[in-house]
């Protein structure tokens, strides 16, 4: 798709993309990198204790399973960390580094636990944590490699949601700023897995009330994407997270609705929306089209749900006592969702 040039976030950049270094932008791609780099050390430290504390045991499983952890967690997008450096604005604070490392790491426990969930067995175009699991113990001559190769995901999973709270132990916070994290870490991770409880509900009984799926969408998705990044940026930065809340509510709702349009056109389904229908999963365009209406008008009221949550979003941020640079790449975050729905459809 096309990306405005003034937006001063690109929602979905590599943190690896080329940008001046006194750019908006620059400065979002060397701090989310920072992050980055800072995530794939603690994880190096973590193997390294576990090996000494298992000499006696064969880690080559353990190795290659924490690698693939690491892999998925420094791997993509960086979206959540981008926005927790976006909220924090400038200058550069050691807590905003911190909490970008924590974000992609929950995000990618939340990962392998809505691939076994949905048992999907790629993610990214590479095989998942749990396939890859599998397929290790089938070519070591396990009697059950398909259950047994799923419960090692799974707590490789468990695994990468406890590193998220030793981050936060080592980092050298103040007590009120980790006791204010931890907090949030906390009440949305258990929203997240609400929301995913709920999804798994309405996938198994073929929910198709519009408002409950909107519903555990956003609990699922919005909360942890969105509202936990932003509010750790502004906590980094001694703001109040507060103003960033409600923000982070209707962009994330925004964001979902439009990830469920992937692969839905005038014409038809494909990617994404197709696959959702045939595995009968709960989204905002099944529960449309399960109702009857042709995939033009179920592609059409999920858009226009879209933009009406950008709507508000956008009256938001502009009303939000933010400095000026956090604004600008909060409204970039709004048109770059928009633009993406836009390029969808």
């Amino acid at each position: 798709m096309d990306k405005p040039e003034a937006t001063a976030f690109r929602l979905g950049e590599s943190a690896r993309t080329v940008k001046p270094a006194d750019s908006p932008e620059g400065f979002l791609n060397n701090c989310t990198q920072e992050s980055v780099t800072y995530l794939e050390g603690f994880l190096h430290d973590q193997l390294a204790a576990h090996r000494c504390a298992t000499q006696h045991l064969d880690v080559h499983l353990l190795e290659y399973l924490h690698d693939t952890l690491t892999a998925l967690a420094t791997g993509g997008k960086h979206v959540r960390c981008r926005l927790v450096h976006l909220a924090a604005g400038q200058p550069a604070t050691r807590a905003a580094c911190v909490f970008g490392a924590c974000v992609d790491l929950l995000h990618s426990a939340f990962l392998i636990h809505d691939d076994i969930i949905d048992e999907d067995l790629l993610r990214r175009g590479e095989p998942t944590v749990h396939a890859l699991a599998i397929e290790a113990l089938r070519e070591r001559g396990a009697s059950r490699p398909g259950i047994d190769g799923t419960s090692l995901g799974l707590l490789i999973g468990d695994l990468a949601m406890s590193y998220v709270y030793q981050i936060l132990a080592e980092a050298d916070l103040s007590p009120n700023l980790l006791r204010q994290a931890v907090g949030m870490f906390g009440t949305i991770s258990a929203q997240t897995i609400i929301g995913e409880l709920f999804d798994v509900e309405h996938n198994a009984l073929h929910e198709t009330h519009i408002a409950h799926i909107a519903r555990s969408n956003h609990l699922k998705t919005s909360w942890y994407s969105f509202v936990l990044p932003l509010c750790l940026g502004a906590a980094a930065a001694g703001r109040d997270p507060e103003a960033f809340s409600s923000i982070g509510i209707h962009l994330g709702k925004a964001y979902q609705a439009g990830d469920d349009l992937l692969g839905a056109s005038t014409t038809g389904l494909s990617g994404k929306a197709a696959s959702d229908v045939e595995a009968g999963r709960a989204t905002l365009l099944t529960a449309q089209l399960a109702r009857g209406l042709s995939v033009e008008e179920a592609t059409a009221n999920v858009l226009s749900a879209v933009r009406g949550e950008l709507t508000i979003a956008r009256k938001e941020i502009d009303a939000a006592p933010i400095p000026s640079d956090v604004r600008s790449g909060l409204r970039g975050v709004a048109d770059d969702i928009e633009k993406m729905v836009v390029g969808l459809v």
